[in-house]
């Protein structure tokens, strides 16, 4: 019995830091034996996805706990989630590449598991969850906020043109950068109204929020500004006054970012590629969102139950995006109407509830940390109307991780886990397994795959790929579209 408790406590610690890691090492870590930035932020997820989902197969009182989870699931969630996951798969095996879409779905699914791991975790022990989840994407924060200052300058003083645009430090481009913020500039003030920190604490807490605005305000990323004034509105009319601690502290950080950027803004000779001047520049224009709007709707009207099939919308547009830039009109045109129609009953589900653990807390110790994390999920599922951000590495990631956050502070396992014995599983644990190592195996075949092209010195990636699950996108494995290199 010791020897499985202790069992139980050191695989419940490794799980709570893998977890916790990416916040910390995403922003700002590049791997070196990867291709593009972009491929770089798709390995390093997929490096910390799979093995922390490896631990269900391995870890029985995982396992059971995941059971545990699924069967929490309210009956009429438990439906939406079944009926879409029949659809994507329905809409894959009709699709022109089956095995490109089955690599998204099993995404998709590791993802759905990571979020349910983050969910027992943080309910098995929600104070240590929320300061590990807390510290490491302040810390990670703090780290990428190092990083720019030492790449610009070095661009300075080496007088050479520092990048805003692609690539963006370690962002392959630096709209990823600004979905990363959707979502993290909403709980870097949780420190701030959430603990009593002392004042030196906090002056640091409330210095690197007002840094991670002023980059806000560098990037000039439109999307995200109309993501957060959606995020403000919502917390006015759903929350009123429990949102005021959080809007006050957030008005203090834009503010001093604010001023740091000016200062910035002033000393800087070119400032017409970054920043307010650039939003300026750009003013409504939708920089080629409308024509892939316009072909999303094209291709719901040609196939409105099924879609095109998971990941087909890159194929369909080789020179134009991966993706129309707006999740609604993505889902719809790849997975069909009534798929698109049951993930926005899934999305408002989950707010609702959101809002009713942000009035009335259930089992977490204090609401200002479901406002907070709330308001991070409300702006970057916006920020998605306008972006990519639902099939980007750093929001994906994000994405799932907060959602699974909220939950579990706000719930409890129904039953005691201590006395699980492996020899007593029963047949969802095996149906679990055999569902967790399928998607394993097709992401590591498709690393597989990714890895045998780059090798092949012969081809090049073409200029105009567009980001989808690698950096190139639109390839389909054995039919795929290259460019032979050419002799300077």
């Amino acid at each position: 019995m010791i020897s499985r408790n202790r069992t139980l406590v050191v695989s419940r610690f490794l799980g709570c830091v893998c977890a916790a890691l990416y916040g910390l090492i995403a922003p700002w870590y590049l791997l070196e034996f990867t291709g593009p930035l972009y491929d770089s932020a798709r390995v390093l997820e997929l490096i910390l996805l799979i093995p922390i989902v490896a631990l269900v197969i391995v870890i029985p009182t995982w396992r059971h706990q995941a059971l545990m989870v699924f069967a929490s699931i309210p009956n009429t969630i438990k439906i939406g989630l079944r009926a879409f996951l029949i659809l994507a798969l329905t809409s894959s095996l009709f699709a022109q590449f089956p095995e490109k879409s089955l690599q998204e779905i099993s995404l998709f699914l590791l993802l759905f598991m990571f979020g349910i791991i983050c969910q027992f975790l943080t309910s098995n022990n929600k104070t240590l969850m929320d300061r590990l989840f807390i510290a490491t994407t302040l810390l990670g924060a703090l780290l990428f906020i190092c990083h720019f200052v030492i790449c610009y300058l070095a661009a300075v003083v080496t007088n050479v043109s520092f990048s805003w645009i692609s690539p963006f430090v370690s962002f392959s481009n630096v709209r990823f950068f600004s979905q990363y913020q959707a979502y993290t500039l909403p709980i870097l003030v949780i420190p701030l109204v959430a603990f009593n920190l002392p004042l030196r604490w906090r002056t640091v807490t409330l210095i690197l929020l007002a840094f991670w605005w002023a980059l806000h305000f560098a990037t000039g990323t439109r999307s995200v500004w109309v993501a957060l004034i959606i995020t403000t509105l919502f917390l006015l009319i759903f929350l009123k006054d429990q949102a005021r601690q959080w809007l006050i502290w957030q008005l203090a950080g834009m503010l001093i970012g604010g001023i740091l950027y000016l200062a910035f803004d002033y000393l800087t000779l070119d400032n017409s590629l970054y920043g307010l001047g650039s939003i300026t520049k750009r003013g409504l224009d939708d920089n080629g969102r409308w024509p892939l709007w316009l072909n999303a709707f094209e291709m719901i009207k040609n196939h409105p139950l099924l879609g095109i099939g998971p990941m087909h919308f890159a194929f369909n547009n080789f020179t134009i995006a991966a993706h129309p830039h707006n999740s609604t009109l993505h889902i719809a045109a790849e997975y069909g109407l009534p798929a698109v129609l049951i993930a926005v009953y899934l999305v408002v589900a989950l707010l609702k509830k959101a809002v009713a653990w942000c009035i009335k807390p259930t089992y977490s110790e204090n609401p200002q940390i479901n406002i907070a994390l709330t308001a991070s999920l409300v702006c970057g599922l916006c920020d998605s109307l306008l972006s990519g951000n639902i099939i980007m590495p750093h929001s994906q990631m994000m994405l799932f991780m907060i959602g699974g956050w909220l939950i579990g502070r706000n719930q409890t396992m129904a039953a005691k886990t201590t006395g699980v014995n492996s020899s007593q599983a029963n047949w969802k644990s095996l149906v679990l397994v055999a569902v967790v190592s399928a998607l394993i195996i097709i992401q590591l075949n498709g690393i597989q795959n990714y890895y045998a092209f780059m090798k092949q010195s012969n081809f090049s990636v073409p200029e105009y790929a567009h980001p989808r699950f690698w950096n190139n996108g639109h390839w389909p494995v054995d039919e795929i579209k290259i460019i032979p290199q050419v002799s300077p």
